[in-house]
């Protein structure tokens, strides 16, 4: 009896340490939930979700390649609940997809066609919004337009047209098969998770919302994808990207307030569930955008910007092009070599970049200068001369210098431009433009060519024959960015539309475009419109076109005073035929080195082929001495 007495003594004694271990157990579980966020988890499982159903719905491999990179594959998993089976979940999931991603190549074909066709974006967000002299906001807003990384690919993707083969996009029906099995487990942990954390139900997606949001987002009408995104608020509030499709909507149609509250709203929600996480790093840049236009203190950008570059991955050249121009902006450019130095070390992007660094290295780059980058590398890449893509950009850089009025820099940068191609016709187009200037080419490397104006203009028209089409029209968005507020460039374009090289021709808006400049003094702007209005059908007026070859000659443009000779001389002038002024314009014409003056001259002075005598010495005479007067007055500054 007494035996039994202290076994159940022992029994009760042992319970009791037993239940007062596993209260102790159960206190620090709890203080240990009391510090969990259990909406990490669920946010991480909400990425996943969405994913996958991007992937099952487009049943593409160019989708799913880039979910599992931005995604699945950068979730940070030490932020969620240390369930087994929750992790075992993410495993096979990372395992799944990872073994149905693109080949090496493949992706690489992809990223190539991402690449063209972001550059032809940037270069038409440029021409179509770029005002010359450009602000730094305004490079933020162009470069902020572009589809960056993540959600650039996603939509190539999304692209029925994307130039990208089928058999490199179509995903298998086994392996949808298994990816929407994977979807229908992590939709089941959700709601699970839901009643053990007791966390209101609209933490929870639901399969049925989720092609809505799809549709929402993709609506390429802005006001009413806002529409759709709001009517959706109930069912993705707790889901940060959410916000940020909100808040992008709202500022594309220009709701800066409502686009503000709503990153407000994403900033709330948002949990750091991926390593580097793209939804994030664009609020970031919407921010930086806003702050940057409403001329917000360097601090507050800078902030942003760091935001950026924390969350910007590395293959995601446009954020680090837009952090790394934004930091020069506000004065760290220290900080903008390092973020831009990620896209040629690891060999992201190298042509603009390698431009933006070299003037900012050199202390050169202004808001201009890397517009004039970006567009001189898409031109030079289409037109397709030079080895390397700095070579390739050489004749472009020289066109925005003559167009800036840098007639030393386009000189230099031109004669470069020849020796990297010397098939390329621009170079010799405006080195002969300077050199009917009357521009100093002494000791340049082309000195000898340059020597005599008629011998490159013979190059250069031998140049032209030989160019493909293309050529020219790479050069129009350059042209158009500059044609107002530089003659040069409005001359250019003239020239461009009086030949139709790069556009159709159309000789009243070449004759438009030549009023301006030869109104305003431009020798080459009159010669060229006095070509216009003597040949041009439905635009001739033989009496302006004299006036307009009278004031490019008088300025020392020779083939200008020889047509005026031959109108001269044809009796196409106000007074009829004049035979003494035909001799007068061909012999200013020879003055100025135009080598075809001379059979004009010898024609009158009967050495021609017919020996005809059209002028006797006394009118010779005269003729000549008024051209030297022309010539004398020229040198004196009195034209």
């Amino acid at each position: 009896m007494v035996a039994k007495l202290k076994f159940f003594i022992r029994l009760a004694l042992s319970m009791a340490a037993l239940l007062s271990a596993l209260a102790v157990s159960r206190g620090n579980a709890a203080a240990a939930d009391a510090s969990y966020d259990p909406v990490h988890t669920m946010s991480t499982l909400n990425m996943a979700i969405v994913s996958l159903h991007r992937v099952t719905s487009s049943k593409d491999r160019v989708t799913l390649n880039a979910e599992y990179e931005n995604i699945i594959d950068n979730l940070y998993l030490g932020n969620i609940e240390d369930d087994p089976e929750l992790k075992a979940l993410y495993l096979e999931l990372i395992d799944t997809i990872g073994k149905k991603t693109l080949r090496q190549d493949e992706a690489a074909r992809v990223r190539e066609e991402y690449d063209s066709r972001e550059k032809k974006r940037l270069s038409g967000l440029i021409t179509k919004f770029a005002v010359v002299p450009a602000q730094w906001s305004l490079v933020g807003n162009i470069l902020a337009g572009e589809l960056a990384g993540y959600f650039g690919i996603t939509a190539l993707a999304a692209e029925e047209t994307s130039g990208l083969p089928d058999e490199l996009r179509k995903l298998e029906r086994e392996n949808i098969e298994d990816l929407m099995r994977l979807q229908e487990r992590l939709l089941d942990t959700s709601w699970t998770l839901v009643r053990r954390y007791g966390l209101p139900d609209e933490y929870r997606l639901a399969q049925r919302d989720l092609g809505a949001f799809d549709k929402a987002v993709s609506e390429p009408d802005r006001t009413k994808s806002l529409r759709m995104l709001n009517a959706l608020e109930r069912n993705f509030a707790m889901y940060a990207p959410f916000w940020y499709y909100r808040a992008a909507a709202a500022q594309e149609i220009g709701d800066g307030a409502s686009s503000a509250k709503y990153l407000d709203e994403f900033d709330r929600v948002w949990r750091p569930v991926l390593r580097r996480d793209p939804y994030k790093a664009e609020a970031a840049k919407m921010r930086a955008r806003a702050l940057s236009d409403a001329k917000a203190p360097n601090a507050k950008i800078a902030a942003q910007l760091d935001i950026l570059a924390e969350n910007t991955q590395r293959e995601n050249w446009v954020d680090n092009l837009f952090a790394g121009v934004m930091y020069y902006a506000i004065g760290n450019a220290a900080k903008a070599r390092e973020v831009i130095s990620i896209n040629i070390d690891f060999d992201v992007e190298r042509d603009i970049s390698a431009l933006a660094l070299r003037d900012i290295e050199n202390g050169a780059l202004d808001a201009d200068a890397f517009l004039d980058s970006v567009q001189a590398m898409q031109s030079a890449r289409a037109r397709g001369y030079g080895a390397t893509a700095e070579e390739q950009a050489l004749a472009e850089r020289g066109l925005v210098a003559w167009f800036r009025g840098d007639a030393n820099i386009a000189a230099s940068l031109m004669t470069q431009a020849l020796d990297a191609d010397a098939r390329d016709p621009l170079p010799f187009q405006i080195l002969l433009r300077l050199a009917e200037s009357s521009f100093p080419f002494y000791g340049t490397a082309i000195a000898e060519t340059l020597r005599n104006t008629a011998n490159l203009r013979n190059e250069a028209e031998g140049r032209l024959k030989s160019a493909a089409p293309f050529s020219w029209e790479a050069l129009l968005p350059i042209v158009e960015r500059y044609a107002g507020v530089s003659a040069n460039a409005k001359t250019f374009l003239a020239d461009m539309y009086m030949t139709g090289r790069g556009v159709i021709a159309d000789p009243a808006r070449a004759a438009e475009l030549f009023a301006g400049p030869a109104d305003s003094g431009s020798a080459y702007a009159a010669g060229r419109l006095g070509e216009i209005l003597e040949t041009a059908d439905g635009l001739r007026d033989l009496d302006k076109a004299a006036r307009y070859y009278e004031a490019a000659a008088r300025q020392g443009l020779p083939w200008a005073a020889v047509k005026l000779g031959d109108m001269c001389r044809g009796g196409r002038v106000p007074g009829g035929k004049n035979l003494e002024d035909a001799y007068m314009w061909y012999a200013l014409a020879q003055m100025d080195g135009e080598p075809s003056a001379k059979d004009k001259l010898d024609e009158l002075n009967g050495r021609g082929l017919l020996k005809l005598k059209s002028v006797n010495a006394a009118t010779a005479a005269r003729a000549t001495a008024r051209a030297l007067e022309i010539h004398d007055a020229r040198d004196r500054g009195d034209v």
